[in-house]
């Protein structure tokens, strides 16, 4: 029986329908984008909650994307996630400063460019960029 989600309240969004079956679930997915970006960076600006809120700053404002909300997360004994909510989706960087690494995403409803555009644009040198993926190719 196909099962059917509305939302409520005075914001309206489209009808989803999906059918559950024992052996699948029919759904359509909507065109996402996404942009990964591997750093190698020292470990003191990995393990620094400011270094950290302003690399996403940056990025947000590279790529001119608009700030819904921030959060992030300092593990023990050490690491941080941090993450900006985008109108456009999000941004995420987890650090492992042991390791001197950073995952950076970029997930977004609008285009992002190549991989060589998207290193071009990142606000970090170059010299700490290790790996750019981008969708767009």
């Amino acid at each position: 029986m196909p099962a059917k989600l509305q939302s409520t309240g005075d914001r309206k969004l489209p009808e989803f329908t999906f059918e559950k079956s024992p052996d699948s679930i029919r759904w359509s997915r909507p065109t996402m984008h996404r942009g990964v970006v591997e750093l190698c960076a020292p470990a003191s600006f990995l393990a620094d909650r400011d270094e950290v809120r302003q690399l996403i700053e940056c990025i947000v404002h590279a790529f001119d994307f608009t700030v819904v909300d921030y959060g992030e997360t300092e593990f023990d004994p050490y690491g941080i996630t941090a993450f900006a909510v985008v109108g456009e989706s999000h941004v995420s960087i987890h650090t492992w400063p042991e390791c001197g690494y950073a995952h950076v995403e970029l997930l977004t409803c609008t285009p992002l460019p190549d991989s060589q555009e998207l290193r071009s644009r990142f606000p970090v040198d170059e010299e700490y960029i290790v790996k750019v993926v981008s969708d767009a190719e």
